[in-house]
């Protein structure tokens, strides 16, 4: 490949594998090193390797992150600094990344999520366990919402002061206008009331309601 720099001058990268056993072994090593991180044995040549190797060795902790962060934009997006009770290194910048996919922010993934965070003002704060609860508990400027996994599936168990059980799947929606409900007699597959608000969650296909002032998420 020719590549061009401002000063005119010009030059060809060259890969090392060029014949077909070197390009065997890249391709072995590759896979190796891929092997390695998923089974936290190594994290040789990997970007961001502490955060990516604690998130696959709990994949199903880390998709509870991202779906609580995802819930919390939906019910408080102008949130800019998350309080979270998890210590797990990889928590914070998982519930960052789902708080802002839902925003739709492109490039919220586990290798460029800590510069995406800093050009959106994002910041986190780990506080204390409550001994008492044994849920991932995050809150943002004006709400705080729990969940646990249970098997793979994550689940909400609370949005405040209200207990609730719901599994974070599909699309889900939150409603405070009880009029927008006579809408989504089609498309709605469950309603939650919890608390003040209404989570609605779609059949699959099903469009949201655009009329609510909460943004539709998707797990």
């Amino acid at each position: 490949a020719v590549v061009s720099t401002q000063s005119g001058h010009y030059g060809r990268a060259h890969l090392g594998a060029s014949t077909f056993e070197a390009q065997t072994r890249v391709a072995l090593q590759i896979s190796e090193q891929f092997l390695a991180l998923r089974d936290g044995t190594s994290s040789f040549g990997a970007l961001n390797a502490p955060l990516l190797r604690d998130a696959l060795a709990k994949p199903t902790d880390t998709k509870l992150f991202v779906s609580l962060g995802k819930i919390l934009y939906m019910l408080s997006p102008n949130t800019k600094t998350i309080r979270l009770s998890s210590s797990e290194s990889v928590a914070p910048y998982a519930v960052m990344s789902g708080f802002l996919t839902a925003k739709g922010v492109p490039g919220c993934n586990l290798i460029s999520i800590k510069q995406v965070v800093e050009e959106n003002q994002l910041s986190f704060e780990v506080v204390e366990d409550d001994a008492t609860e044994k849920a991932v508990v995050i809150s943002g400027e004006s709400v705080s919402v729990a969940g646990v996994v249970e098997g793979t599936v994550p689940f909400l168990t609370r949005i405040n002061k209200t207990h609730t059980s719901i599994p974070l799947i599909g699309t889900l929606q939150a409603l405070k206008d009880a009029n927008d409900l006579a809408d989504l007699k089609e498309t709605a597959k469950s309603l939650h009331f919890v608390g003040d608000v209404v989570l609605v969650n779609f059949q699959p296909d099903a469009k949201a309601s655009s009329e609510s002032s909460s943004p539709a998420v998707a797990f």
